[in-house]
């Protein structure tokens, strides 16, 4: 689960190490982990704090944490707060990859739907009336 204060989220001393965190240290999951990291840009970073990251890199280290769990259902509350448009598309990319690949289902919510329709098969829109 991703919330929207990240912050609160980081607990290693480098991307690296959080990326690592209540995974076995296998050299397949150090590779795997930096692989992750390429991914989404963040390779440089790797040794560096979380804390030194953009709000938009913290977003995709979390993302990119979660799918180190390679969890049946991730659940993101606002996943493209902090991401400009080129950074949205990435994500989106990246998840619709990362769904096709492993099967895993998101439970997402936003305020807007604008990037969801390219990833999502069924959606609910709550809207607040009055």
């Amino acid at each position: 689960m991703i919330r929207q204060e990240m912050n609160k989220q980081f607990f290693a001393l480098s991307c690296a190490e959080e990326m690592l965190l209540g995974i076995p240290k296998t050299q397949e999951a150090e590779k795997r982990a930096m692989e992750l990291l390429k991914t989404a840009g963040l390779d440089a970073w790797a040794e560096f704090p979380p804390y030194f990251l953009s709000g938009g890199q913290k977003r995709f280290l979390l993302i990119l944490c979660l799918m180190m769990q390679t969890p049946d259902i991730m659940i993101m509350d606002e996943p493209f707060n902090s991401l400009d448009r080129r950074n949205r598309k990435q994500l989106v990319q990246l998840l619709t990859a990362y769904q096709k690949q492993t099967g895993v289902c998101y439970l997402l919510s936003d305020q807007t739907n604008e990037y969801f329709e390219e990833m999502t098969d069924e959606k609910i829109i709550l809207e607040k009336t009055g």
